[in-house]
């Protein structure tokens, strides 16, 4: 439908920008025709005032600015944008490789501790690999014991070798966020394996995202140790700072990389341990 002169007017005066594109025609009009005695009628202004607009003849100088709202997304498109790595401009501002592994290196290590200490049924392997202090050393379990399942709800712990190191061992399996109840017998240790509960899936849904934190704060930690070199690039010379922001940029990127790898991870986990 053919909007009227009148409506155009109308939604002009609707915006910013429109208003300031009607003060600059107003005064357009006036500088023209100065040397009239008569003045140029509304409907004569307004439809001079849309072909200017029309045949783009004047733009105004004065930006539009978005509102807050819409600067909250420009803001969102920003942060999600993709840095491009210059492999070759990282690896003379750091041990490129080392970055690479100390990243994975997170990962890695996030997963083997999602499958030894998020099982829903205590393994024998999550068990074995439980850390135990000992007169100032670290140990496993399976350092000190000989470790067996006598059936589907009970796992044996014979402690023959090492019995003065029988109550670190039941300290680390009562802490273990296993869910533990290890019963002492001699030297022999008894652990009923625990029956899956709504409280033990929280339980170890909780734990899951204590792990999270534990390599995202690694993460960043190689993220800043990296940092650290490269601007120290800077300081010595041969480096513009835009190659040295660059290299923070790609750095800063390929952490947040692996931390929503590992947020990922976080999520599919506790999928599966809160899953009735």
């Amino acid at each position: 439908m053919t909007m009227s002169s009148y409506q155009i007017f109308r939604l002009l005066l609707r915006s910013n920008c429109g208003q300031q594109l009607l003060r600059s025609a107003s005064v357009m009009c006036r500088q023209r025709n100065s040397h009239h005695s008569t003045t140029i009628s509304t409907q004569h202004g307004l439809l001079h005032l849309q072909k200017e607009i029309i045949s783009n003849q004047w733009i105004s100088t004065t930006p539009c600015f978005a509102k807050g709202k819409d600067r909250g997304k420009d803001k969102k498109k920003v942060k999600g944008k993709q840095v491009f790595i210059d492999e070759n401009l990282l690896s003379q501002l750091t041990n490129l490789d080392k970055l690479k592994t100390d990243f994975q290196e997170c990962i890695d290590m996030m997963k083997e501790d999602f499958i030894k200490n998020l099982s829903l049924r205590s393994s024998t392997g999550a068990i074995e690999s439980l850390p135990v202090k000992v007169d100032g050393d670290e140990y496993q379990v399976q350092d000190l014991a000989q470790i067996n399942r006598k059936n589907p709800k009970t796992i044996v712990m014979k402690m023959d070798s090492f019995p003065q190191a029988i109550p670190a061992v039941l300290e680390a399996l009562t802490k273990s966020g296993m869910d533990l109840n290890p019963q002492q017998d001699g030297t022999t240790i008894f652990i009923p394996v625990p029956k899956v509960t709504k409280e033990h899936r929280e339980m170890l849904s909780k734990n899951a995202r204590t792990l999270f934190i534990k390599y995202r704060d690694r993460i960043k930690d190689v993220q800043n140790s990296h940092i650290k070199k490269i601007r120290n690039k800077e300081l010595e010379g041969g480096f513009s700072v835009d190659q040295i922001h660059e290299a923070v940029e790609m750095v800063t990127n390929m952490a947040q990389t692996h931390i929503s790898q590992a947020e990922a991870m976080l999520s599919t986990k506790q999928a599966e341990l809160l899953k009735s």
